[in-house]
């Protein structure tokens, strides 16, 4: 799973160095040497933000949780947690905390 806040609707550019960093896993003319070989992983994305549409950061944060699939995640999941702007603010949001919990128990499976 990889958490990462969204900037300017696309994910941190912390996160997107590690994201790019994957590529040299993915080689379809070497079998053996790509991590497309290894399926059946799961991979999740939870992107959190302070404010702007919800629908549009959902649908971000699945598609680039899809991309994983070019590594060899079968299935993938993503959450899109809005309005916190501070460290700290998902004590308050018991139904944040629940979607994390489900997403860690899915990863787990």
């Amino acid at each position: 799973a990889l958490v990462t806040p969204i900037y300017f609707h696309q994910v941190s550019a912390q996160a997107k160095m590690f994201i790019d960093r994957f590529y040299c896993f993915f080689n379809p003319a070497k079998p053996k040497m790509s991590n497309t070989a290894k399926r059946g992983k799961k991979a999740a994305l939870v992107c959190t933000f302070w404010g702007g549409p919800a629908d549009v950061y959902a649908e971000y944060a699945e598609g680039t949780a899809k991309a994983f699939s070019v590594l060899g995640a079968d299935e993938t999941k993503a959450l899109a947690l809005g309005g916190l702007p501070n460290r700290g603010d998902v004590k308050g949001r018991p139904e944040y905390l629940k979607a994390v919990s489900d997403l860690a128990v899915w990863l787990s499976e």
